[in-house]
């Protein structure tokens, strides 16, 4: 039986089927008997030699497993050990390799994320091979190409067309990877330039409408250099000086549209209407001088509203269940929203609201007030930060974006804010269907240590449970969405609302100062 063993050990060998042979070869008698030693030896040189053949064909693994058959067989010979050697070597540097191909990977992935295709794309070109993760990555490369190409056709088609804005729209798509292609940083400093031009000439023509609506435009796409920040600068100065006027300041919008016309000594529309704001606010002096003045002498007295256009058609009894409506929004506090306010909710803290679109950021002790006023360096020049549309971009000086210098940039959320260095912040949008953002003070303080978050509202504001709220509450059992419409707040949820105990009005929303209760929620509104 052990010849028969042997036999067909040796018949298995002649054939070169070396693993069967080597499966025959494990008997201890065959191993004891000298024509089984023959065979032992020749079978050990065969597997040495077989796993030379895989070594030089660069199959490494293979050739360590035949040398480790003929360890077992023959022990730790010279060639053997020699041939084990060179396979471990051989495994190393392909494990590099791979290392290197994956670090390559996964570079140009960052690359091509960031926007840098022309490198993300030099990177795998270095992948020997088409591997399936270089392979993914190529996809990716290519969707950014046609749709950067796709970007740039349409904008130059609007640049034929003169549709500047639609041009910008158009290269902030192209760009909003910040592509590496020379193509659009070219594109882009010939839009800005025309766009600047645009502001500029209607400045001059006085016709704000059209240059607010370009100054936008002229935002995104980030150009905003010494050469035209005064551009956009104007249009903001311009926007504050008909708030002034619209509540009845004409001296500070005055004093605003002085300092604009030496800026644009060609809007001669600047001029008159300055003469014309220091009519009003002679008239203005003169009607306090006069006989309505008096009246100013007891402010206490009681005065009746003058009839609304509303009230026309409108009957007695509608009449006094709207004047009831009023004297208990008068009663529980104002119902309409100031444009900043405090909101205190209990179990979860308090939060400063803004919902102006454009905000400015800076140090409390600023000479110029800001609508944000935080604990920084006294000299710190202010920020501002615009919701235009579903986008919030901030300017400044010295503002870092992700600790990059961003004198003009589009945020993007999980974006980290420095106004300076004792003065950073974080922007998120925690909500996909509101617009509304939140800075949270990682590192800045506002006046009120209690507050740690400050919401930009749109229009709507999320309380809830989760991270997908704009106030986290962990009582709540769902979502309260505090609306905004007609500068009054409303809330929108299934649970019943209490106002002071009592159901909210429908028509005057929540006032403010009101203890306001939705389930196990409770919260107050109050000015700042």
């Amino acid at each position: 039986m052990l010849i028969l063993r042997i036999r067909q050990a040796e018949v298995a060998l002649h054939d070169n089927r070396l693993d069967e042979a080597f499966d025959l070869a494990q008997e201890k008698a065959l191993q004891a008997h000298r024509r089984g030693q023959q065979l032992i030896g020749k079978l050990v040189r065969a597997l040495v030699g077989r796993g030379q053949d895989h070594l030089a064909a660069g199959r490494a693994t293979a050739a360590l497993t035949d040398c480790d058959k003929a360890a077992r067989l023959g022990g730790n010979l010279p060639e053997i050990a020699e041939l084990r050697t060179a396979a471990a070597a051989s495994i190393l540097s392909d494990q590099r390799t791979q290392r290197q191909r994956a670090l390559l990977v996964a570079a140009a992935r960052d690359h091509i994320e960031q926007g840098r295709l022309n490198f993300g794309e030099k990177l795998l070109a270095n992948v020997e091979g088409f591997e399936s993760r270089a392979a993914l990555v190529m996809q990716d490369l290519n969707a950014k190409k046609t749709s950067l190409e796709a970007a740039l056709k349409a904008a130059q088609n609007a640049i034929d067309r003169d549709d500047l804005e639609a041009a910008a729209r158009e290269l902030m798509s192209a760009n909003s990877g910040n592509s590496d292609d020379s193509r659009v940083a070219a594109m882009i400093a010939k839009t800005g330039e025309q766009l600047a031009r645009r502001v500029s000439s209607a400045i001059d023509t006085g016709r704000l409408d059209l240059a607010e609506s370009l100054s936008r435009s002229l935002s995104k796409l980030a150009c905003a250099t010494s050469s035209n920040e005064h551009l956009i600068r104007a249009i903001e100065q311009c926007r504050l000086a008909w708030n002034y006027l619209d509540r009845g300041q004409p001296h500070q919008a005055a004093e605003i549209l002085r300092r604009q016309a030496i800026v644009f000594p060609s809007a001669k529309w600047m001029g008159t209407a300055i003469k014309e704001l220091q009519q009003a606010e002679e008239a203005l002096r003169s009607l306090r001088a006069g006989p309505l003045g008096l009246l100013s002498m007891n402010p206490n007295s009681p005065t009746e509203a003058p009839p609304s256009v509303r009230d026309v058609g409108v009957s007695p009894a509608q009449k006094n269940k709207f004047d009831q409506r009023g004297r208990d929004a008068h009663a529980t506090g104002d119902a309409m929203i100031p444009s900043k306010f405090i909101l205190r909710v209990d179990g979860a803290g308090s939060f400063c609201v803004l919902r102006q679109p454009l905000v400015t950021v800076g140090s409390v002790s600023s000479p110029r007030v800001p609508d944000l006023g935080l604990i920084a360096e006294p000299g710190l020049p202010l920020a501002t930060i615009e919701r235009s549309d579903e986008d919030y971009f901030i300017r400044g000086s010295t503002i870092a974006v992700n600790d990059q210098p961003a004198a003009n940039k589009l945020l993007a959320s999980g974006d980290r804010i420095a106004l300076s260095p004792r003065c950073r912040m974080a922007f998120a949008i925690p909500v996909a269907t509101s617009t509304s953002a939140v800075l949270d003070l990682t590192g800045a303080r506002f006046p009120r240590a209690e507050v740690r978050r400050v919401i930009l509202l749109d229009r709507d504001l999320v309380l809830g449970p989760g991270n997908a709220t704009h106030v986290r509450v962990e009582d709540a059992s769902e979502n309260i969405i505090l609306h905004l419409r007609d500068a009054r707040l409303f809330c929108e949820t299934k649970l019943p609302v209490e106002v002071n105990g009592a159901p909210m009005d429908r028509v005057t929303g929540i006032p403010l100062n009101a203890h306001v209760k939705v389930g196990a929620v409770s919260f107050v509104i109050s000015r700042e």
